[in-house]
């Protein structure tokens, strides 16, 4: 009888580790499809909007999060001082963290190296975002990606290639 009770333990030991592990597996599975979900670029607008009619286009791939209102790209024309770019929000919050990085390309080639900054949202919603790095030519594209609280975006804008101010909504 010992027996039959001791072979009874052992396989609803095997059958619960089995469920348990099985768990874990379904449970990792669930949040690696959020975090991808997440981070899924998928193309909300094309849009040719000219602000300043300077001919420039953008194009956003958004989720949720924060939402970009505009981004106003200068270039004061020294190659050695790099450019900048002032973005304002739609929403968010004062002094809240948001994680950008932004990359200038030229004839499809990069311009630039950039890591992701930190930088806080302003009492109007806004920011600037400098790059120093010496550009020996005008971008005529730029990507901006936006983190915040955890939710991904890329805004894709098509640049004049010239000096001064684009501003463009995407």
């Amino acid at each position: 009888m010992e027996r039959n009770q001791l072979i009874v333990i052992c396989v609803c030991i095997i059958v619960c580790v089995t469920v348990i592990c099985g768990s874990i597996v379904v449970v990792n599975n669930n949040n690696s499809n959020n975090d991808d979900s997440q981070a899924n670029v998928v193309q909300n607008s094309t849009n040719g909007s000219n602000v300043g009619n300077n001919g420039s286009t953008s194009t956003s791939y958004a989720g949720s999060g924060l939402e970009l209102n505009s981004a106003s790209f200068y270039s004061d024309g020294n190659p050695d001082t790099g450019e900048s770019v002032t973005l304002n929000f739609a929403n968010g919050n004062y002094l809240d963290d948001v994680y950008v990085t932004v990359w200038y390309y030229r004839d499809g080639a990069a311009l630039n190296s950039p890591s992701e900054q930190s930088y806080k949202l302003s009492n109007d919603l806004a920011f600037e975002a400098v790059d120093n790095t010496p550009m020996p030519e005008y971008p005529d594209s730029a990507r901006i990606k936006v983190r915040y609280n955890g939710v991904v975006n890329y805004y894709d804008f098509s640049l004049e290639t010239r000096t001064g101010t684009q501003t463009l909504s995407p």
